[in-house]
């Protein structure tokens, strides 16, 4: 029933400054109730019990016994679409501007109150207007019958049900449009609503004639609004169920089919009563109870039931309120055994006009262990380290596991029904999914890594098998794929390359090592045998005592030559021992510029006599990750070889650079000095104690240093050369990837 839209609530203080709300609203028709406030408990109940369609509230009272936060929480609680407008005072302005964010739909001055008759008849015209809206374009025809007879309204409806238009009906006495033993029972109908304000009587059924002639038949339901002002009359509501009386005429004509179907139908068919007698039991309800019709019609509704089961009388409920309900219940069979069962139930008016309920019963139990068995395959899936999901042929999720979400972060309610490339799939891989589900297509597997994609959006190398699924028919009609993370593999794989790597780049070292070695073991035979041999001879002829005294002097100054001889040599080899132990100093970021000052400053006075020119060029490769005192080394012996082997007549000019290649570093040492024989001396060029200009001192150990000390690095060193024509030391190392890069590389499909 339509409430009136005129009932106004307003809460003042008690004081006399407030509102002459009659006076002002003067000449319409207002139901208005003046409360004076006491307690926010008060004004909760007030409007509980007036229900107005507006409330006035005077923003005095907002003391502190009345919170207004907790009263516009409450009246939101009570019906948060009644419009609240304040009556405040110029001062009260701002506290009434911030609370219409908070509830408040509008406000007026005390002393300016004109404003309040046109926002109540702007807030209750836009409820007139919904109303209205909802009638006139309801498919069910409203009329409004006044105490005298005549019709005050008809929606449009009235059109397509009975044929007239709306102005033809309002002339009309509807009664002459009832067949003649249908008036009595409008007439009666009418009679008791009379007796009812604001009560909606029960439906009624009668036929009625169209403008047509046809007959047809209507659902009338009359609803008192006398003693609504804007109404003042009986609404008449008319449906036409035409359609479906014929429908229930075709369904007694159809007997005969209807007993066939009750007979021979495979669910368990019972004809009832509202009150719970069974009236008639089909073949199939007595197996599926174990019971003869005669005893299921004894034994009622509750004795094929289980009562313990909540979902009994909530589905008897359920009827009473809609006239029909599908529920899943336990029923019970003869033996006091239980079953779960799908229960179907309508009220119907059989032909004798008397009301009936059907009963269609349906066997759930192997549905049940149906649902159990997947509900078990489904658990297994859900608890397997694996992500699992199912699509159909156009890559809509209709299965999603619980490692599926821990997976790719997404909720199996966010990815069911969505399509697997919209929210999972890395761009390759939508290039990628065309050739996959060709495979497929074939009935074949496919098995790859592919770049996913999380929720978070990063994306991730995961290991998939996808598999076609074809039905009992044989067609295609999904896909199931497992997939796996395998990010934590794809970092082993790239740790166990670079200790693959290492483990190369060690071998080399422990060759390079043993080259050194058996070096080293030449070294110490070769050049150790003449000195100590030497050493052996002298000491011989010096005891002997038949040598002349002046000759003996002698062999012990050649001893003593030998023996410094000796000592030069043993520190030599110990030079090039600790080069070869020095292998597991801690590597460091090495910048170039800086070594080349460090050698410069340290031999600055040669520099400056020679006059010395260095040129370098590190734009490419500023550093390195490496040996900072091999490099200095390097760097030192290559510099000071430029120096000492110059040209007299020339200053020397050194340009060092550094450049990248082919993932490779290069630096280059190159001088305008005397230069070096390769054709005849290249062989010769990085051994120990060989030198190819005797006109300034040397050992010969520069260059086998800067060999063994580039080669400890894992690098490699060479020259170009020509006699007077300068040299070009180039040291090599290889850059390879950080272990950074290859992180990056992981996730970029490396």
């Amino acid at each position: 029933m339509r409430k009136e839209f005129n009932e106004i609530l307003y809460f003042t203080g008690g004081k006399s400054e407030g509102v002459d709300l009659r006076k002002l609203l003067s000449g319409k028709e207002y139901l208005i109730k003046t409360q004076s406030v006491e307690s926010e408990q008060a004004m909760v109940a007030t409007v509980r019990l007036f229900e107005p369609q507006v409330i006035l509230m005077d923003y005095n009272i907002t003391s502190s016994k009345i919170n207004i936060d907790e009263i516009l929480i409450q009246f939101k609680k009570i019906d948060d679409s009644i419009p609240l407008i304040l009556i405040i005072d110029e001062e009260a302005e701002k506290g009434a501007i911030n609370l219409l964010n908070r509830g408040i739909r509008s406000y007026i001055f005390r002393d300016r109150p004109g404003k309040l008759p046109f926002l109540i008849k702007k807030y209750l015209s836009h409820d007139e207007r919904k109303f209205k809206t909802l009638v006139e374009n309801s498919s069910d025809a409203t009329l409004i019958l006044t105490p005298d007879g005549t019709h005050s309204y008809v929606s449009p409806a009235i059109t397509t049900i009975l044929g007239y238009s709306r102005e033809e009906v309002l002339n009309l006495d509807l009664y002459e449009l009832l067949a003649s033993e249908e008036k009595e029972k409008v007439q009666e109908a009418m009679t008791v609503v009379l007796e009812l304000p604001g009560v909606t009587g029960p439906s009624i059924e009668v036929c009625a004639h169209k403008k047509t002639g046809e007959l047809i038949c209507l659902e009338v339901t009359l609803t008192n609004l006398l003693h609504i002002s804007d109404i003042h009359g009986i609404a008449i509501n008319l449906r036409d169920i035409t359609e479906y009386k014929l429908a229930e005429e075709a369904i007694i004509e159809s007997e005969e089919k209807y007993r066939s179907f009750f007979m021979n139908s495979m669910d368990g068919v019972l004809v009832t009563v509202t009150d719970g007698t069974i009236l008639a039991a089909n073949p199939a309800a007595c197996s599926m109870l174990q019971m003869t019709e005669k005893e299921i019609c004894e034994v009622g509704r509750f004795g094929i039931v289980d009562l313990n089961d909540p979902r009994v009388m909530e589905a008897i409920n359920e009827r009473k309120r809609t006239g029909r309900v599908k529920a899943e219940i336990t029923m019970k069979r003869k033996d006091g055994t239980f079953f779960p069962a799908e229960l179907t139930s309508s009220v119907y008016v059989d032909a004798k006009s008397r009301n009936r309920t059907s009963l269609i019963i349906r066997d759930l139990s192997e549905k049940s262990q149906v649902t159990e068995e997947r509900n078990f395959q489904a658990d297994l899936l859900d608890r397997i380290g694996q992500a699992v999901y199912a699509t159909d042929t156009c890559g809509f999720v209709n299965y999603w596991n619980q490692t599926a979400t821990r997976i790719y972060g997404w909720t199996k309610e966010e990815a069911l029904g969505r399509n697997i490339l919209d929210f999972s799939t890395s761009g390759k891989l939508k290039e990628l999914c065309s050739n996959i589900r060709d495979v497929l297509k074939t009935g074949k597997n496919w098995v790859g890594e592919v770049n996913a994609i999380r929720k978070d959006g990063k994306e991730f190398p995961a290991y998939v098998t996808e598999t076609p699924v074809y039905n009992s028919k044989g067609e295609l009609n999904g896909f199931l794929v497992i997939s796996s993370d395998i990010t934590e593999q794809k970092k082993s794989e790239i740790k166990l390359r670079e200790l693959n790597s290492s483990l190369e780049k060690y071998t080399v070292e422990l060759i390079n090592a043993n080259k050194g070695l058996e070096q080293y073991s030449f070294i110490v035979s070769h050049n150790l045998r003449a000195p100590v041999a030497n050493l052996l001879g002298l000491k011989g002829l010096y005891l002997q005592k038949d040598h002349p005294e002046e000759l003996r002097q002698r062999f012990l100054t050649e001893l003593f030559e030998n023996i410094d001889r000796l000592d030069n040599i043993i520190a030599d080899l110990n030079s090039i021992l600790k080069s070869k132990t020095e292998i597991s100093e801690k590597k460091e970021a090495v910048k170039f510029q800086e070594l080349v000052n460090s050698v410069t400053e340290s031999i600055n006075h040669l520099i400056i006599k020679e006059k010395v020119e260095v040129v370098t060029d590190f734009s490419e490769v500023p550093q390195w990750h490496s040996i900072k005192g091999y490099l200095h080394s390097v760097f030192y012996n290559l510099i000071f070889n430029s120096i000492k082997y110059r040209k007299p007549d020339q200053n020397p000019k050194i340009e060092i650079r550094s450049w990248s290649e082919n993932e490779k570093l290069y630096l280059s040492f190159k001088d305008n000095g005397l230069g070096i024989d390769l054709e005849n001396k290249k062989d010769q060029l990085f051994r120990l104690y060989k030198r190819f200009h005797h006109h300034v001192e040397g050992k010969g150990m520069g260059l086998f240093m800067v060999k063994t000390q580039v080669e400890m690095m894992g690098g490699e060193i060479s020259v170009l050369s020509e006699i007077n024509k300068g040299a070009e030391f180039i040291v090599s190392f290889n850059n390879s990837k950080t272990e950074t890069e290859y992180e990056e590389a992981l996730y970029i499909g490396g």
